[in-house]
């Protein structure tokens, strides 16, 4: 259940949520342009949306307030699978979207695109991926951008594939 008090400040969540999705999908763009296609990772789109009403579940509890704006996304279907978080965990058994992660930094020296998560569409075809959360230098990202805690936990624990072959990494400080 949300409570009512919470309804006045996950609006400005969404818009740290809407931001660090743009951002993704940039950079996703740049990256599957120099990557084969099993590496390809696409972020579903998201829009804002205001509700018209309060929105309740089967007991009754409020979940949505009238007049919040919320990040909606299309449904994934298929077989949604977790590849890390904005924590550092990460499996380290797919190499593919830790090669995104790793190249993110790379490319930007000051982000981290993470806590991917999706389907995978076959074998040579990549990944449609939802909801990332970015860690950055500055902390723009909303409540799930650890800045740089996150980026150091994520590279303690990556295991580097043959597309992270002379990508740079932070300086561990």
């Amino acid at each position: 259940m949300i409570k009512p008090q919470y309804c006045e400040i996950l609006p400005h969540e969404s818009i740290s949520m809407i931001l660090a999705h743009q951002r993704a999908k940039e950079l996703s763009d740049v990256y599957n342009s120099i990557v084969p296609a099993q590496a390809q990772v696409q972020f579903i789109p998201v829009q804002l949306y205001k509700m018209p009403r309060d929105f309740t579940d089967s007991d009754g509890n409020l979940i949505i307030c009238k007049g919040e704006t919320v990040a909606l996304e299309p449904l994934l279907e298929g077989n949604f699978e977790k590849f890390n978080s904005n924590t550092g965990w990460t499996r380290n058994d797919l190499k593919n979207p830790g090669a995104f992660i790793h190249w993110t930094w790379h490319h930007t020296k000051e982000l981290i695109v993470c806590d991917l998560q999706g389907i995978r569409l076959g074998l040579d075809e990549g990944y449609i991926l939802t909801d990332p959360a970015i860690c950055s230098k500055n902390l723009k990202y909303g409540n799930t951008d650890l800045g740089m805690e996150g980026i150091n936990a994520f590279f303690k624990s990556h295991n580097c594939g043959p597309l992270c072959l002379g990508l740079d990494k932070p300086n561990f400080t």
